[in-house]
């Protein structure tokens, strides 16, 4: 009895343990699938020579020297998410010869797993330093915290029918900082830094046989963070014109988790995770401005190309040792196994992503705006064995900017601009994903035929101060 006891344990220890360990997918970030701040989002991404204030410090950090004056912001953003996968098949997961009986046909093994809504907070500031170098130089910092948990690492077996990019998108704790120099009248540069965190731990247990008890000989926890450069131009010809490029380096965590657990003298296993996650391509963003005389007008034209065919394979790795003790005495160590599988090609493909926005300062009180982007899918029908799913983007933007308090006179490069100290920015966006239908011909496909498709909707408000 005693020893069914202890087995049952070690069966549940194991158990234990895999749900702690399991963490999963890659996805893009919340700035790159809609806009750093109301503005951004608002205008469509379309950035690279229109930014300013902390948002510069993601969409190319020369931008810094741009912004007319300080600032210091505080917001809430939020997605909500409107998509669905459409199965051919019935779900079934219980034994074939069950499933068969129950719906009389073929079904599917795996169901849809759809991403999840979520909000963050966000703190913003920039601000240029007078003393050094003459004025040349401007820093900016920008900073996102989920506002349920600081990070949470999501994604299924790579069977399972997701949604790649959209994994655990909301959750993911981001810092960026970035410093903007103005080396001519008509030249800027800026480098930045990207920080992003996950967690990581190990388990080492001992499960004493005799009277059922686990004994944590050890357990390590860690916040294991990452970064990514930044970096960007800004040149200024005159006439109201601006143009920018933006660089941003590829991401992606690496984690691996180990686990052991000991049943006395009987046996041992141990347990390895591991996963490429919060994966991020290598981007460049290039744009263009113009700004009227008046400063009442501005349009911006981006292009974004991300590199996306250099993407590691997101599914994680499983590995189980089982040996030690009676087990390996008896030649039975290599019988419950698990080999980690090699990485997989993920077969996606480099992306241009063009997207246009407008500014219209109708009163020095308010400011309204808009943008549209197209974005290609990276990720291929999934007519294979994986079912990791995306479909092209076409997204619109709108939003407004309202000022209050005093006025402030500011002398920019191009004119003399009138604004208040405080502000509210509003921005929203409607992403909208046409349908894509796939067919597999394999009557033994774990999944079978789907189509997927749907809506996202993005907004974000700031509040903000001008010093």
């Amino acid at each position: 009895m005693k020893r069914r006891g202890a087995r049952r344990s070690a069966a549940r220890s194991l158990l234990v343990a895999a749900l702690l360990l399991s963490a999963h997918d890659a996805s893009a970030s919340v700035f790159e699938l809609f806009g750093a701040d109301p503005r951004g989002v608002a205008m469509a991404g379309a950035m690279a020579a229109v930014a300013e204030g902390p948002a510069a410090a993601f969409y190319n950090p020369a931008a810094l020297h741009d912004a007319p004056t300080g600032s210091m912001q505080i917001g809430w953003a939020a997605t909500a998410f409107g998509l669905d996968i459409h199965l051919a098949r019935p779900v079934c997961t219980l034994a074939s010869d069950r499933c068969r009986s129950l719906w009389g046909g073929t079904t599917a093994r795996h169901g849809p797993l759809l991403p999840r809504s979520g909000q963050h907070l966000q703190l913003g500031w920039n601000a240029h330093h007078r003393r050094v170098l003459g004025g040349r130089l401007a820093f900016g910092a920008l900073l996102t915290l989920p506002a349920q948990r600081l990070i949470r690492l999501s994604g299924p077996d790579a069977a399972q029918p997701h949604y790649v990019l959209y994994e655990s998108l909301p959750d993911r704790l981001s810092i960026l900082l970035a410093v903007g120099v103005r080396i001519t009248d008509w030249l800027r540069a800026g480098v930045g830094v990207q920080v992003l965190a996950a967690l990581g731990s190990a388990l080492d247990l001992d499960l004493e046989p005799i009277n059922g008890r686990i004994e944590p000989a050890s357990v390590a926890i860690s916040l294991q963070p990452t970064a990514r450069m930044t970096a960007g131009v800004t040149v200024h010809p005159g006439l109201g014109l601006r143009f920018g490029v933006g660089v941003r380096q590829e991401v992606s965590l690496r984690y691996r988790i180990p686990s052991r657990l000991r049943l006395g003298a009987l046996a041992e296993a141990d347990l390895l995770v591991a996963q490429n996650t919060l994966y991020s391509p290598t981007s460049l963003e290039i744009g263009g401005s113009w700004r009227s005389a008046d400063a009442r007008w501005q349009v911006g034209l981006n292009l974004r190309i991300a590199l996306w065919s250099r993407a590691p394979d997101p599914s994680p790795t499983l590995a189980i040792d089982v040996g030690g003790g009676a087990v390996g005495r008896l030649g039975l160590d290599g019988l419950a196994d698990v080999r980690p599988q090699r990485e997989a090609a993920t077969g996606f493909s480099d992306t241009a992503a063009p997207s246009l926005g407008a500014e219209w300062w109708a009163r020095p009180w308010l400011a309204l705006r808009t943008g549209y982007s197209y974005r290609p899918s990276p990720v291929p029908y999934a007519v294979g064995l994986t079912s990791q799913l995306d479909n092209d983007v076409h997204a619109l933007g709108l939003g407004c900017e309202i000022g209050f308090g005093e006025r402030i006179r500011i002398r920019s490069e191009d004119a003399t601009l009138l604004r208040h100290a405080f502000y509210l920015r509003l921005g929203a966006q409607a992403q909208i994903l046409p349908r894509r239908a796939v067919y597999r011909r394999d009557p033994n496909d774990p999944v079978g035929d789907l189509d997927h498709g749907g809506s996202i909707f993005h907004a974000a408000a700031h509040f903000g101060a001008r010093f």
